[in-house]
Parts: structure tokens; sequence; C-alpha cells
């Protein structure tokens, strides 16, 4: 049987201990963070090195500390500059326009949501 390639994973989150919590979850079947944006301004200054990075999937937090991220905007932009890049929302409510919304309550599941996305199923 062909061995899965890890899953490149951009985590956009400003609560670290969620990121910690990311990583260790992905890390459970080989994939793995590589890369984070801690802000609204950071996230949307990332998309433009998502195909350099070889991004695979963006996980999205919309309810950033001090400021909103523009979910519609970044999804839009996302998917012109990276149209390949499935994107999770694991937001306290619905990211409309992710191809998956998992919610934060539910990040431990992320490695089988991303097998879904991703067409592992």
């Amino acid at each position: 049987m062909k061995e899965k390639k890890p899953v490149r994973v951009f985590a956009v989150e400003d609560d670290q201990l969620l990121l910690d919590l990311i990583q260790m979850v992905l890390q459970l079947k080989s994939n793995e963070l590589v890369g984070a944006a801690m802000s609204a301004g950071a996230a949307m200054l990332a998309i433009a090195r998502f195909k350099r990075m070889k991004v695979d999937v963006v996980t999205v937090d919309v309810d950033m500390y001090g400021e909103e991220l523009n979910v519609e905007q970044f999804i839009e932009e996302t998917r012109r500059v990276a149209p390949r890049v499935k994107i999770i929302g694991l937001a306290g409510h619905n990211v409309k326009g992710a191809d998956y919304d998992l919610g934060k309550a539910k990040t431990k599941y992320l490695n089988d949501v991303i097998d879904e996305v991703m067409g592992r199923k």
C-alpha cells in the first residue's frame, strides 16, 4: 500500500495554546505545520507564500484577539493565489466559504477532516 505523504498545513490562529494543540494533533498522523499567522494582517500577507511553501491545507480562526479577520476576503484571495489549497474553519462559529467547518471544540479531529478534504477517505 502506498504511504501517504504528510499534509502541509498553515494555521491562522492567535491563541498560542490552540496553535500548539493543532501542531500536536497534526504530528499524530505525521502531518506538518509549515507556518502560522497570529494576526489578521499576518494572515493576509501569508497568502502570497502559500504556493512557494507548498501548503495543502489552511486552518482558519476568524476571531482574532483585538481584530477580526475578513474571512471572505481571506478565502477569496487564497483561492485566487493557491486554488488547490483546502480551507478548514476552526472558529467558534461558522466559517462561510471554507471547504469544511470543524470548530475549535473539535480540533482533535483535524487529521480526519484533512484526510476527507484531501480525498484520502
